[in-house]
């Protein structure tokens, strides 16, 4: 299945039709209608279809179940759980990671309905409003993977075609090549940290030796 985030992009081509039919509160309304009988039976078909079924749909919830460092919200969910334990007020991880995560998900749906009223409007190209909220949705996001930024990359990039933002595309995809380790090895971040620091020690090692035999030819 594809990502559920997907059913964003619906959201945005509503708006479309609505601005097309008139761009009225009841068009939105209809489009509204409309695109979710859409998602509906395409769902519907491809869950009786291949033989899954509807249980895909309460499996969503099962990101939460992995501490993801990447993100910001259980970044600081587990910091707020560890300050507490350090103040001698217990081990609150599991209500801290709640409570963070619940934020960061009404954060993001803040800015989705945000983007939505404003390519509503006219103040924002849809494609552009729609990559600007996966990028929230993806900050925020209880799960943080590097290429969860694609979400927001691909559709910003047939928007946002400025050099600021191809400079910033080539900068993230630069550095989260180093940071994703090969065949998706999973280790702790203070074990990736260590052989990153270890890396860059050995190349500046080697770049300063290299640069002494320059100067003593």
């Amino acid at each position: 299945m594809v990502k559920v985030t997907a059913l964003a992009a619906l959201g945005f081509a509503g708006v479309v039709l609505a601005r097309r039919w008139g761009g009225t509160a009841l068009d939105l309304l209809r489009a509204a209608v409309a695109c979710a009988l859409c998602a509906a039976v395409v769902a519907s078909a491809w869950s009786f279809g291949t033989g899954v079924g509807f249980g895909w749909i309460f499996a969503q919830g099962g990101a939460t179940e992995i501490t993801s460092w990447m993100s910001m919200t259980t970044l600081t969910g587990l910091a707020s759980a560890t300050l507490g334990s350090v103040l001698g007020l217990g081990d609150h991880t599991q209500t801290s990671l709640t409570i963070f995560r619940a934020l960061g998900a009404a954060f993001g749906m803040f800015w989705l309905l945000r983007m939505l009223l404003a390519a509503f409007r006219g103040r924002i190209h849809p494609v552009g409003g729609f990559g600007v909220a996966m990028f929230f949705l993806v900050i925020f996001f209880p799960v943080v993977h590097p290429w969860y930024l694609l979400w927001a990359i691909v559709p910003l990039a047939a928007w946002a075609n400025t050099r600021g933002f191809r400079l910033a595309v080539i900068g993230y995809s630069v550095a989260f090549s180093f940071f994703v380790l090969p065949r998706g090895l999973s280790l702790p971040p203070a074990t990736v940290g260590y052989m990153y620091v270890m890396a860059a020690g050995i190349f500046a090692l080697l770049l300063l030796g290299g640069r002494r035999a320059f100067q003593t030819d």
